[in-house]
């Protein structure tokens, strides 16, 4: 018997063409007559890239309502140097030329542009990327509406998310003032997606109170929130994206003061003629993150508010974050904290 190398060699090729076309049937025949197809946004085995069909605008939901213009009255001035320096400021002369009689005084300032007071928008994206864009009421359509075509186009991928990327929702203030209103009319979304990842800004800290209102809307620091850094690209099989919201629409944050007294308890605690304290947050050198906006005349500012507090029967409670360690008690009728730049919350 005599060894023919290139009848061996043509074995070996007819062996490897017929596993290479068993491989190829393989790989076919799943895609398909699977009666459960294979999900659009996808990472085989080897995490390679998969492209998707392309995301048609019928498929993103755009859930919308437009709030009733409302008013701000003017401030109840302690004396009549603050008085004089409002009305000579560029904040009333901006607004003052809106009001019919000049002045303001009767109603107070008209709050009634549509997209920057009054129209509330949530964006329900299926595979949506977010990509550092800004969370308030100028996001535009383009950016909203954004979605991937391929996985590579994300650094991350997520089965749903939800965007509240507010500038410094991290720290107390800010999350009242910026995510609150947002989250007045998203929160349900909370619940609806229990594993949806919560994204918000990635900050010099993440301050206690914050992390705490989240975890009682059921979002664990640990478990869901995601913070952003101007790198990342975000995905999502479904991204969620109520950004697009007024600031300082008084229904919103009604809403979102209900939402908190709901899950603090509050609602099932003392009725309001039972809650006595007045607290004022303190905002000084010494506790402040940052030395900016410092209330200059405090001393002369807390006389103002005892003497508010005796004439309407409050206890007049002053609270340092530094030195007070813990919890504000629940039971207050107010909660008052200032910056110089007459910003209260």
């Amino acid at each position: 018997m005599y060894f023919r190398p290139f009848r061996l060699f043509k074995v070996f090729i007819i062996f490897v063409c017929v596993c290479t076309v068993i491989y190829e049937l393989h790989r076919f025949l799943p895609s398909t007559s699977s009666p459960h197809p294979i999900p659009s946004i996808s990472r085989n085995e080897n995490n390679d890239h998969v492209p998707q069909q392309p995301v048609s605008s019928k498929d993103i939901e755009h859930i919308s309502q437009t709030l009733e213009p409302f008013y701000i009255t003017l401030p109840h001035f302690s004396d009549d140097e603050a008085k004089t320096w409002f009305y000579g400021s560029s904040y009333y002369q901006i607004h003052s030329k809106s009001c019919s009689d000049g002045t303001c005084e009767k109603q107070g300032v008209l709050f009634n542009n549509t997209k920057e007071h009054l129209s509330v928008n949530t964006f329900l994206v299926p595979n949506g990327l977010y990509l550092n864009d800004e969370c308030g009421y100028n996001y535009g359509d383009t950016a909203m509406k954004r979605t991937f075509y391929s996985t590579d186009e994300a650094t991350v991928v997520y089965d749903q998310a939800i965007i509240y990327t507010v500038p410094d929702g991290w720290s107390f203030q800010h999350f009242l003032d910026g995510v609150g209103p947002k989250l007045a009319h998203s929160q349900a979304y909370l619940q609806k997606y229990p594993d949806a990842k919560v994204v918000i800004l990635k900050g010099v800290r993440f301050d206690r109170s914050v992390q705490e209102i989240w975890s009682m809307l059921g979002v664990e620091n640990e478990n869901r929130i995601v913070h952003y850094s101007s790198n990342m690209k975000v995905g999502a099989r479904l991204l969620i994206n109520p950004c697009r919201t007024p600031g300082i629409h008084p229904r919103l944050w009604q809403d979102a003061r209900h939402m908190y007294w709901s899950i603090s308890g509050m609602l099932k605690s003392a009725t309001p003629p039972e809650r006595k304290n007045f607290i004022y947050i303190q905002r000084t050198s010494s506790n402040a993150m940052n030395n900016g906006r410092l209330i200059l005349n405090e001393q002369a500012f807390v006389e103002v508010l005892r003497s508010y507090c005796s004439k309407h029967s409050l206890n007049y409670v002053q609270y340092d974050h530094s030195k007070d360690t813990g919890h504000i008690p629940i039971s207050n009728r107010t909660i008052l904290q200032c910056k110089s730049d007459h910003w209260c919350s």
